[in-house]
């Protein structure tokens, strides 16, 4: 039975892709979710929106097992399943290095770091935090008690993304979430200790070989490369640390944006041979193995640089519904494991499991419909909200060398 509820779910999910960009069309098309070119690069806004849908897919999955087959909530033994999950969060981590490699690029004395920071948290938090207390509303209404102050602390780790402890006694509580703010943690991670250090390493190759800014942009590629050599170094010393884990894939994010700025390569990769290939790499990295962190990571490497130089995979990634997805992704990935949650452990908990995959098309458009509103009513909000601070305060950085390249790119990292 295990096999024909997986073909199910995969059909229902080729179904809920289908329904997800006739519905983007239309919010698309009211203007409640415009697709915008902001990142200036390949066809990422395209990438985010199908990256998200894998991800609902993959949660679907999980709470299938758990529910009907008696599965543990852990990552699922078909590799192209986790992948579904573990491969998109890797390319999501991809995209956080390609952009934000713009203030490496810039260097750590030419970046103003308040705005990166006040971006990323009126970016983030907002919206989590209204995830959050979501969750808080369904465990009370589930429990029928009322939070008082002993749980703030608890809500402090999970909006910052820290922790996801037990709320209100409930010591599942993140799986309500499908547990997503775990990728999150790594993001801050990324944002407050990897990115400056690698800013401040471009200073250093500035200052050490005496190059203009332009001219540094031409040994760039020492400090992605560096950071790889680091983490296998570390490897080899046996130094385990989880976020070791991940960098490597923000690395590949800042080399895809090195490669990306070689014309004849990003020309060669944009072809419909190119397609091929790069769809094929990606479809092998997720059949025969079953992280993005390991040996098939040049395979993730190899599609992301194809979509980064301007791939659209057969306008696949150009659709405007695609895009209109990518602009309320990040609210679809807080949100979808809410929608699963209710629909497993309240609405549809007596179902058969061989026609829960015709819900699937059903829960991906309820999905989108409430991130939808998160976008709408938290998201921007938020985003314009950090802005006007910013605009407020007018703190500039110091005066420095910019390259035009350098300031283009980070034009492309919205707040």
């Amino acid at each position: 039975m295990t096999d024909f509820v997986l073909i199910g779910t995969l059909a229902g999910a080729g179904i809920a892709v289908v329904a997800a960009l006739l519905l983007a069309m239309v919010l698309a098309r009211t203007g409640l979710v415009l697709p915008q070119d902001r990142r200036g690069s390949g066809c990422l806004d395209g990438l985010r929106g199908f990256l998200a849908l894998s991800v609902v897919v993959h949660h679907f999955w999980m709470w299938v097992a758990v529910t009907r087959f008696g599965a543990d909530w852990e990552p699922p033994g078909i590799n192209f399943v986790n992948q579904l999950g573990a491969g998109a969060v890797g390319l999501f981590f991809m995209i956080t290095g390609f952009l934000f490699y713009a203030y490496v690029l810039q260097g750590f004395s030419a970046t103003s770091w308040h705005r990166v920071y006040v971006g990323r948290f009126f970016r983030i938090v907002p919206l989590v935090g209204f995830s959050v207390l979501v969750i808080l509303m369904i465990i009370c209404v589930r429990n029928g008690t009322l939070p008082d102050a002993s749980v703030l602390p608890a809500l402090v780790k999970w909006i910052s993304t820290w922790a996801m402890p037990p709320l209100l006694g409930e010591a599942d509580a993140g799986r309500i979430n499908a547990y997503v703010l775990w990728s999150l943690k790594f993001e801050w991670q990324f944002y407050i200790f990897l990115l400056p250090a690698c800013a401040v390493a471009m200073d250093v190759l500035r200052r050490r070989k005496g190059l203009s800014s332009d001219n540094a942009l031409r040994h760039s590629w020492i400090i992605p490369a560096g950071l790889l050599g680091l983490v296998i170094l570390l490897n080899l010393l046996q130094i385990r640390s989880k976020i070791l884990i991940y960098v490597p894939l923000f690395a590949a994010g800042m080399l895809a944006n090195e490669a990306s700025r070689i014309e004849r390569l990003a020309s060669a990769l944009r072809t419909s041979r190119a397609s091929v290939a790069a769809g094929g790499a990606l479809i092998s990295a997720m059949l025969v193995s079953p992280t993005p962190y390991g040996w098939s990571m040049p395979l993730f490497g190899f599609f992301f640089l194809c979509v980064v130089c301007g791939n659209s995979m057969g306008g696949l990634l150009r659709l405007r519904a695609a895009c209109a997805l990518g602009e309320c992704s990040f609210g679809l990935y807080l949100m979808h494991g809410i929608v699963l949650s209710l629909f497993f452990t309240d609405a549809g908990k007596g179902f058969d499991p061989l026609i829960l995959p015709f819900f699937l098309p059903l829960l991906v458009v309820i999905s989108i419909a409430v991130s939808v509103v998160g976008h709408v009513l938290i998201e921007k909000p938020g985003i314009r909200l950090g802005r006007r601070l910013l605009s407020m305060t007018q703190v500039n950085g110091p005066s420095v060398e910019r390259s035009g390249l350098a300031a283009k790119q980070a034009a492309r990292v919205s707040i």
